[in-house]
């Protein structure tokens, strides 16, 4: 079948993880289509039509269109549309009632609904408790997404953080620590893509590694970045509850630990150190200090089950049922 897909230049991770990237992986032909230029007539052979996050009145616009042409619409969400914080630069707009009404008009008319996780299928379904969901969780891609292997220990613990400015917030919920770790001669903190200036303000002492655009560039950075655990603070708010597992496919890849606060369920894998308060990361850090973590375990134990669950192939099948359901619709 001929799948239309509207891509998304601007943010290459959406469609690695969520659209092209995996849809390349379901044995269909796919359509790549612009949210901007593309016009009927690009969309009259298609057999489904894919829409990653539709929000604005474009992409209602968009969804009406393919729906008045009687072709099935399926849908992923990645993110809570609906609660975002204005910590997150974006908020003025996803956080607008406008916006968010572009996305219940979106859902409204979608045949099927993709989600990443069980805390945004159980949102939105409260919402919209007619619509077919799924929950399809971020899938690791062995033929880019390489195994690195387990860094050595070296003069120093290297503990990274990777993000955007729009986690500064998160950032918050463990300054002490990080404040800390950046001075501390046992350690090396590193932030990948967190602004340069942002980072010399809160932590002079910590390396930055600037954003890199070209997601597989970014890949091969952060894999082979050398560090040893991964560290991935959250504010415990209904948004970051529906976070996925990105950050800990990526951090294990690279033969690091993800360390994490409990409370959210998608890092409660293996591979994650998850700590309840500050105390217990205080203790965490105090045994990465003493070398009193069996990282080879931990990392054996988290790739196993990526290799048993978040294979692309694996994951790929409800993708595929799903998509084959649709065609008969």
């Amino acid at each position: 079948m001929t799948i239309g897909i509207f891509t998304h230049p601007q943010a290459p991770a959406l469609d690695f993880y969520r659209s092209s990237g995996v849809l390349a992986y379901t044995d269909n032909t796919l359509r790549y289509l612009s949210v901007t230029e593309s016009q009927w007539y690009d969309l009259i052979d298609c057999d489904i039509i894919f829409f990653k996050s539709p929000n604005s009145q474009t992409y209602v616009d968009l969804v009406e269109t393919a729906k008045a042409m009687g072709k099935p619409i399926l849908m992923d969400y990645d993110d809570n549309m609906h609660s975002t914080t204005p910590c997150n630069p974006a908020h003025k707009v996803l956080g607008s009632i406008e916006n968010q009404d572009t996305v219940k008009r979106c859902m409204e008319l979608a045949d099927h609904i993709i989600f990443s996780t069980k805390a945004l299928q159980d949102f939105y379904t409260a919402m919209f408790p007619k619509i077919e969901t799924s929950v399809v969780p971020n899938a690791w891609n062995p033929l880019i997404q390489k195994w690195a292997a387990m860094p050595e220990k070296g003069d120093k613990w290297k503990i990274a953080w990777r993000g955007a400015a729009h986690h500064l917030d998160d950032i918050r919920t463990i300054e002490p620590q990080l404040t800390r770790l950046s001075v501390d001669k046992d350690f090396e903190l590193t932030f990948v893509g967190l602004t340069d200036w942002i980072s010399k303000h809160l932590y002079p002492n910590a390396e930055v590694l600037d954003f890199e655009p070209n997601l597989f560039k970014y890949f091969h950075k952060y894999i082979n970045l050398g560090h040893h655990y991964g560290i991935c603070p959250l504010v415990p708010n209904e948004f970051n509850l529906g976070k996925s597992n990105i950050f800990v496919i990526e951090t294990l890849c690279a033969g690091a630990i993800t360390i994490a606060p409990v409370g959210f369920p998608e890092f409660d894998m293996p591979g994650v150190i998850q700590f309840s308060d500050l105390d217990h990361l205080d203790d965490i850090i105090e045994s990465i200090r003493k070398d009193e973590i069996d990282r080879e375990k931990i990392i054996t134990e988290g790739r196993q089950y990526m290799n048993e669950h978040l294979r692309i192939d694996k994951v790929n099948a409800k993708r595929i049922e799903i998509l084959n359901k649709l065609k008969l619709y």
